[in-house]
């Protein structure tokens, strides 16, 4: 087996959401799987397909694993909510099988535009972020083990193709810090914003999962004052769901909040096939109080916002808040234009500022 030349890859596995990066391509892929034989209750059945398939599917597998699972940007088309397999876990999270099976597919799909032949070998840096409450804990059993499920020799089948590869190394960095780290330095790795350096910085980092808060002083964090909590899109899904007189599974208003881009900004929920209906202003009540509930979160953690130069909003789910009530009840904020992958974008400048200091 051949051996190529290293390449790096930027991960960010997110609670509902995985972002990849590599110097060919960003990629965000859903934080579910769902098990191959589940594909036979939809009209895609029994691996032969009755019809055409998503382009964006495919079927990944551990090599010499029993399990086979689909994958990709376009799952939600199979419409099984039902057989959905998470990723989002309260506790041990990296030590779940389904997410090792994630990180597994995500690292595959990372090297697959770089292999040319089935006897080549892929080897890898990785540079991960892990919220910043496990990011601190003193004896780093969260950081050993998300770098247990990462490092080494892999193996994985993508559509029957096997994909071998070798991380070598691996950098884990508190989440939020990719933001800063975005804003910081260039496409190069190059620094464009010195003055984050001499600054008092606050990053909210609104996730699919989890609302993350950090205090960045002149460019360190401050381990003590942070906050991990599960406040971010799933708890405003739970408490639409809750209010709400019909009966609404969580996978579908998260696709619909989704899909408002497609949708001239409505949020269009399928009750079914041929039930679809405009929930727009039907679940405002609730959009505004899950945001007055991340501004107490802010307020509570950090106190007074007159300390601080700048208050950043990122993270994946930054465009479901109330933005209009953010910015007047929260001194300094703004918002990333690329808050769904702000976070890896700047896992990756990291690195190339790293080789750039390193010579490399």
């Amino acid at each position: 087996m051949t051996t190529a030349s290293k390449i790096f890859v930027a991960l960010d596995l997110g609670n509902k959401q995985t972002k990849i990066k590599t110097e060919k391509e960003t990629l965000v892929l859903p934080s579910k799987l769902i098990n191959s034989l589940d594909t036979g209750r939809t009209k895609f059945t029994g691996g032969v397909r009755q019809a055409k398939r998503p382009n964006e599917l495919h079927t990944y597998q551990i090599l010499n694993h029993d399990d086979s699972y689909e994958w990709g940007a376009d799952l939600n088309q199979l419409n099984l909510n039902d057989q959905v397999l998470e990723t989002i876990m309260i506790d041990n999270r990296y030590d779940s099988e389904m997410f090792e099976n994630l990180a597994n597919f995500a690292l595959a799909r990372a090297v697959k535009p770089f292999v040319q032949d089935s006897n080549q070998k892929i080897v890898l840096d990785v540079v991960t972020g892990m919220p910043t409450a496990d990011y601190i804990l003193s004896d780093e059993s969260e950081t050993k083990a998300i770098k247990k499920v990462l490092s080494g020799d892999h193996s994985v089948l993508i559509d029957g193709e096997t994909f071998n590869l070798k991380v070598e190394n691996i950098y884990v960095i508190p989440q939020p810090a990719g933001t800063l780290y975005d804003i910081m330095l260039n496409a190069n790795g190059e620094i464009v914003d010195a003055n984050i350096f001499k600054q008092k910085v606050r990053i909210i980092d609104i996730g699919g999962g989890t609302l993350i808060l950090n205090e960045f002083d002149s460019g360190e964090l401050n381990a003590n004052i942070e906050s991990t909590s599960y406040d971010g899109a799933q708890s405003l899904y739970r408490m639409i769901k809750n209010h709400s007189s019909n009966k609404m599974i969580l996978q579908s208003l998260e696709q619909a909040f989704k899909n408002r881009g497609e949708n001239n900004g409505h949020i269009i929920y399928h009750y079914s096939a041929t039930n679809v209906k405009d929930i727009t202003e039907e679940v405002k009540p609730e959009v505004h109080h899950w945001t007055q509930n991340i501004i107490n979160k802010i307020n509570t953690v950090f106190g007074e916002s007159k300390s601080f130069d700048r208050t950043i909003f990122t993270g994946g789910s930054i465009n479901l808040v109330d933005r209009e009530y953010i910015k007047k009840y929260v001194k300094n904020a703004e918002f990333v234009s690329n808050g769904e992958i702000a976070n890896v974008s700047g896992f990756y400048k990291l690195y190339l500022a790293q080789l750039q200091q390193e010579g490399k």
